[in-house]
């Protein structure tokens, strides 16, 4: 009996770890100009915001990072632990709808954020 019950806690915390929401996720990306040259010498600013149902969608929630990069210009961002704008990252419902990021960059550090083509 001990075992059994051993057996089906176990289960029970494995469904709920599996089921939780997501605290952050890793975003990575290589900053460059509007030319397509890598930033790596100066401090870049981003606006992330996911937006509900399409691109062009709500935003749900937005918030901001300053971007720590390498010689590269590589960047890693954990998006959900950012500086809050707006929204509740840990309320989002995940699986109500289509959800879409939203990058958007300041290549001087400032907020003068500026939507980049990915295709660069």
């Amino acid at each position: 009996m001990k075992k059994l019950t051993l057996m089906l806690v176990t289960i029970i915390i494995s469904f709920c770890s599996i089921s939780q929401t997501p605290q952050a996720f890793k975003y990575q990306a290589v900053a460059r100009d509007n030319a397509g040259n890598t930033l790596a010498t100066t401090n870049v600013t981003f606006r992330i915001s996911i937006l509900q149902g399409s691109a062009g969608g709500i935003s749900v929630y937005t918030e901001t990072h300053i971007a720590m990069k390498n010689e590269l210009g590589l960047v890693n961002l954990g998006i959900g632990n950012g500086l809050v704008m707006s929204g509740n990252f840990t309320t989002i419902d995940w699986g109500s709808d289509d959800y879409f990021l939203q990058i958007e960059m300041d290549e001087n550090g400032e907020t003068n954020y500026q939507l980049r083509n990915i295709n660069n």
